[in-house]
């Protein structure tokens, strides 16, 4: 339970750096942006222009599908390791058993 609690901590840590960089790169995008967007001109809008997607939905549509995908390996995942308990079961220490100590003897 400890490698869980130990590697638990460590995801944390990783998320939260991933998310705090994301709002640096967020901040610099945005005054960049907010720059170009006040020297650029406004484009005529033409026939194709209604053809382009809008990336907002783009982003929604593509993150629903890899949502969708994961949620199927996990599901998968977690039948297959029901499928192989019966070997598993034997030669992976349970989280509700407690681990067996060898004696000094044993060690030897």
């Amino acid at each position: 339970m400890q490698g869980t609690t130990l590697a638990t901590k460590a995801q944390n840590q990783v998320v939260a750096a991933i998310k705090q960089a994301q709002g640096v790169a967020i901040s610099a995008v945005s005054q960049v942006s907010e720059t170009i967007g006040n020297v650029l001109p406004e484009l005529p809008r033409t026939p194709l222009f209604d053809r382009v997607p809008d990336p907002a939905e783009i982003v929604a549509t593509s993150f629903q599908f890899a949502e969708q995908m994961l949620e199927t390996q996990k599901a998968y995942t977690l039948e297959l390791l029901q499928a192989i308990s019966p070997v598993t079961g034997k030669i992976v220490p349970s989280a509700s058993r407690k681990p067996v100590r060898r004696s000094a003897k044993a060690k030897a």
